[in-house]
C-alpha cells in the first residue's frame, strides 16, 4: 500500500467513524432530552451509572419502559432486569 492509498483509506475510515458516532450521539441526545426531564428517571439513571452501567445502555432500556406512575425504584428494578 503506497502513501496515497493509505491517505484514501484513512480518510474513508475517518468519515465512516464520524458518521457512526454522529448517529449514536444524535440517538443519545434524543434520549437525554426526552427522558431526563422527570426526577424519577434522572434519579434512576444516576443510580445505575453509579453502579457502573453506561448511560447510553441505560437510556436505551428506559426508552422501552412505560414510565407512567413508575417510581425511581421501579425504574431501577426494570433496568437491572434487562441489563
Amino acid at each position: 500500500m503506497d502513501f496515497l492509498d493509505y491517505q484514501v483509506w484513512v480518510k474513508k475510515t475517518a468519515e465512516r467513524m464520524i458518521a457512526e458516532l454522529s448517529e449514536a450521539f444524535n440517538n443519545f441526545a434524543q434520549f437525554s432530552t426526552d427522558l431526563s426531564s422527570t426526577k424519577n428517571v434522572r434519579d434512576a439513571l444516576e443510580a445505575l451509572e453509579t453502579l457502573g452501567f453506561q448511560r447510553y445502555e441505560v437510556m436505551k432500556i428506559i426508552n422501552e419502559l412505560d414510565l407512567k406512575n413508575m417510581s425511581t425504584e421501579d425504574i431501577i428494578k426494570n433496568c437491572l432486569a434487562k441489563l
